[in-house]
């Protein structure tokens, strides 16, 4: 296991579209920051400073890249089929499901740890930010525990999604399709739904970054594994039976 483990990292590391995608990231991280913390001046000339800023600029700053962390997710299997190295992937391991469950944990790690580094980009960011404005950092309220559960989850579904729908299509212009245009949608349908679009599923997913008061119901969280857990399922049996 593990030296299929290390094999997916390398994979990873060694693209050097991971770095391009990465410095994308970095300039979303840094704008977002910047606009999360510029405290304009009233007509008085106070300037008022949100207590939330650090908060906003890193929820702002996932969410902002939370379908392309998808897409590079989908691409970890995606490539491999492109470039016929699948063949070798699976004649060094001794099952498909050792394979599979590399490829998930591979992608959970990379998701987060891009997604802690954006997030220390977006604070700092912000703080330069703040300073100009005439603000200060001992001014904010960060729920550090509630932003490491709740967008660590919502990273966390987002990578698996992309890359469940990688194993189950194999066509990226399918899942761009699917991770950018069934939000939009899903936000039309709301329009009839209601509450009960809370329930669709990209809904669902993007509900579990709020926090506080806004934080989802027990049943969007449990409807959220639900839609989740069903593509994983659907996901390790194409992969175990298609083309074996």
């Amino acid at each position: 296991m593990f030296g299929i483990l290390k094999s997916e990292f390398t994979k990873i590391l060694t693209l050097r579209s991971t770095y391009i995608v990465f410095g994308v990231l970095v300039l979303f991280a840094i704008l977002g920051g910047i606009i999360a913390g510029y405290s304009p001046a009233s007509d008085s000339g106070k300037v008022f400073v949100s207590t939330t800023v650090f908060q906003s600029a890193i929820s702002g700053v996932l969410t902002l890249s939370i379908g392309v962390f998808a897409i590079v997710s989908s691409l970890v299997i995606m490539n491999e089929y492109r470039h016929n190295t699948i063949a070798y992937t699976l004649t060094a391991s001794r099952s498909r499901l050792t394979v599979f469950l590399a490829k998930v944990i591979t992608v959970i790690a990379y998701g987060l740890t891009v997604a802690l580094a954006l997030s220390l980009i977006a604070v700092l960011s912000a703080t330069v930010m703040l300073a100009i404005s005439g603000g200060t950092v001992t001014t904010q309220k960060v729920e550090i525990g509630a932003l490491i559960l709740h967008l660590g989850l919502y990273v966390s579904f987002y990578m698996l999604v992309g890359l469940f729908l990688g194993f189950i299509l194999r066509n990226i212009i399918v899942v761009i399709v699917i991770i950018f245009a069934l939000p939009v949608v899903e936000n039309l349908l709301s329009i009839a739904l209601k509450e009960g679009a809370l329930y669709l599923p990209f809904r669902s997913f993007g509900a579990l970054a709020s926090t506080g008061e806004a934080a989802a119901s027990a049943s969007v969280v449990v409807t959220a594994f639900a839609y989740l857990l069903g593509l994983a399922a659907l996901a390790v049996v194409l992969f175990v039976k298609r083309d074996a």
